[in-house]
């Protein structure tokens, strides 16, 4: 499994790496993470199976001291640390992150039906040059990964996230009243993937 790109800082890690084809056996060293999605062995699904095993890899080689789980709303987390954890997963990409603040990240594979699907996550407050795939893109994956902060599901994905967007920066704000912040983004393309996370998170 092939690493493709490390971000670091004193506040946070991102481990981005490729699944390689037939990369979906569990090796001796990535039983320490059974507790992330502990039925495995049960999911019919080959690409989810796949998507799991190289996400209990990756945090077993970027943080083999934590074990890696979820807690009851689904967001996954380290037992027994004081780390925030973000996940992401598409078309053999696996992307974690982890820092000592609250933190979202995602990485998408562009997808010309997202014009398609705009209705569904697009509100009038959210700030667009244009409807183009591109525009598009960078607005999913900023609201994934804004989701994917807090993580439950009384953020509604549409109209609690809004995303603006003033001389090439990104910024993002929750409306929720439980669950009010602000934050910036850092973009990137990564081997033509769309690449975003949250950071300067203020309540």
């Amino acid at each position: 499994m092939p690493l493709v790109k490390i971000f670091h800082n004193k506040n946070k890690q991102i481990g981005v790496w490729k699944i390689l084809n037939g990369e979906v056996k569990l090796s001796k060293e990535d039983l320490f993470n059974t507790n992330y999605h502990p039925n495995l062995d049960t999911y019919k699904n080959e690409e989810r199976k796949k998507e799991i095993i190289a996400t209990r890899k990756l945090s077993n080689i970027m943080f083999p001291q934590y074990n890696l789980s979820k807690n009851i709303d689904g967001k996954p987390m380290f037992i027994d640390s004081k780390l925030y954890v973000s996940i992401s997963n598409t078309k053999n990409i696996t992307v974690i992150m982890a820092s000592s603040e609250r933190c979202g990240v995602d990485i998408q594979y562009k997808n010309t039906n997202i014009l398609k699907l705009q209705n569904k996550f697009i509100n009038k407050n959210d700030f667009i040059i244009n409807r183009n795939v591109e525009n598009l893109m960078w607005i999913w994956c900023a609201k994934e990964s804004m989701y994917k902060v807090f993580g439950v599901s009384k953020i509604n994905f549409k109209n609690n996230l809004i995303i603006s967007y003033k001389n090439g920066i990104f910024t993002g704000f929750c409306n929720h009243s439980e669950f009010y912040f602000t934050c910036e983004f850092d973009t990137n393309i990564i081997n033509g993937y769309y690449f975003i996370n949250t950071k300067n998170i203020q309540y």
